[in-house]
């Protein structure tokens, strides 16, 4: 009984943290009708879906979750001993 009793007031404990946590709604309309309403007039869905969830969902969301600074090359690639060889093909005038 006292691993019962201990049971129920980490319970209860746990209940009152996640009450005192904000909720996120994961939907911006309460039904298909009002979803389909804005879609006719051209509206747009307010909330990302970062807004909406605190994980991806799905495994093919993960990437571009969260946003990051894009990383130009800032230089080229090496030519291969094909690609120099039809480079000197096309120099000498032989087109291929």
């Amino acid at each position: 009984m006292v691993l019962m009793a201990k049971l129920r007031d980490d319970a209860n404990i746990l209940e009152k943290e996640i009450d005192a946590e904000p909720i996120k709604r994961t939907c911006e309309f309460n039904s298909t009708e009002e979803y389909a309403l804005i879609m006719r007039k051209n509206g747009k869905i307010e909330k990302t879906l970062q807004d909406k969830q605190i994980i991806p969902i799905t495994q093919s969301q993960v990437y571009g979750w969260e946003k990051g600074e894009l990383v130009v090359p800032t230089t080229g690639r090496k030519q291969t001993n094909i690609t120099k060889f039809a480079s000197e093909l096309i120099k000498s005038g032989v087109y291929f």
